[in-house]
């Protein structure tokens, strides 16, 4: 009886032990979960501020509202992607500045005021080495959309040649053209889900055409604004705004061509023309270097 007392008093200490392990456990990992939900929340609030402060700043009449225009430009069209892109930015300026600073601060023998006026042009620089990369991803996006606009009014004019309502129309464009025409699907996109939440669909067609960087979209949306208002034949003005495109594009390759022909008649000066020079004029030189010697 003894020895059953003994193992039986063993057994409930061993599950009272077990039974503490467990409960600490249990405790410890509710706690972890509130700490993570408590920073992720601090996260988020701190997260919202800052997208309710760049929702104010952009807003028609402020500072920063080319800089918001030059984003949007740029394919960035939430205010998720735009402040993203300005917090990565900015924190890239800060660590290149935080570099060259250190830097100069413990390798150079520059005075503090010159190392002070060194990093804010440092600062300047970096401000605008991201301006100038937002500008020429602008121009890439805007010969994107040039180059994908002709096939878009292609398909376009035959979808509404079918009987298409403007609204089927730009979820088809968007469904199909995704792989083959991706940065115009891409503001069609937008287009659509601005019509579908309620907005008036030629303010609509009016606003993107403000914000778009190709002067050809600009006139297919303004031209889809005016269909939207009046009504009329679309066939034939898509048709007409493709010719119309066409020819721009066949005068742009043009002056591409005759540019590119002055500088290759500019390169042939200064590197063959030293050859010719030599070649032409050497025999004559020469002989005049001989004559003048046999003089001598």
């Amino acid at each position: 009886m003894e020895i059953l007392a003994a193992i039986l008093v063993l057994v409930v200490l061993a599950a009272g032990l077990l039974w503490y392990r467990a409960r600490r456990q249990l405790r410890q990992q509710a706690l972890a979960h509130l700490d993570r939900a408590l920073q992720d929340s601090y996260h988020q609030r701190l997260w919202y501020r800052g997208r309710s402060f760049w929702l104010q700043a952009k807003r028609p009449g402020r500072r920063l509202n080319e800089l918001a225009l030059l984003l949007r430009r740029a394919g960035m069209a939430g205010s998720h992607q735009q402040l993203r892109f300005l917090c990565v930015a900015g924190g890239g300026c800060l660590l290149l500045i935080l570099m060259g600073a250190g830097g100069m601060f413990f390798f150079s023998t520059l005075p503090p005021a010159r190392v002070l006026l060194l990093v804010l042009v440092l600062a300047s620089t970096s401000g605008y080495g991201v301006v100038i990369g937002l500008r020429l991803r602008v121009q890439r996006r805007r010969a994107r959309l040039d180059e994908e606009l002709l096939l878009v009014l292609q398909v376009m004019r035959i979808l509404w040649e079918v009987g298409m309502s403007m609204e089927s129309l730009l979820r088809v464009l968007t469904r199909e053209l995704a792989q083959m025409a991706p940065e115009s699907t891409r503001e069609l996109a937008i287009l659509l889900a601005r019509i579908e939440a309620g907005e008036d669909r030629e303010q609509t067609l009016l606003e993107l055409a403000a914000i778009v960087p190709s002067d050809g979209w600009q006139d297919m949306l303004r031209l889809l604004a005016q269909v939207s208002a009046s009504g009329g034949g679309m066939s034939e003005a898509l048709q007409r705004l493709g010719r119309l495109l066409q020819d721009r594009r066949r005068t742009q390759l043009q002056e591409k061509v005759s540019k590119l022909s002055g500088r290759m008649s500019a390169v042939m000066m200064i590197f063959l023309f030293p050859a010719l020079l030599i070649v032409l004029a050497g025999p004559g030189f020469l002989a005049l270097t001989r004559a003048l010697g046999n003089m001598g």
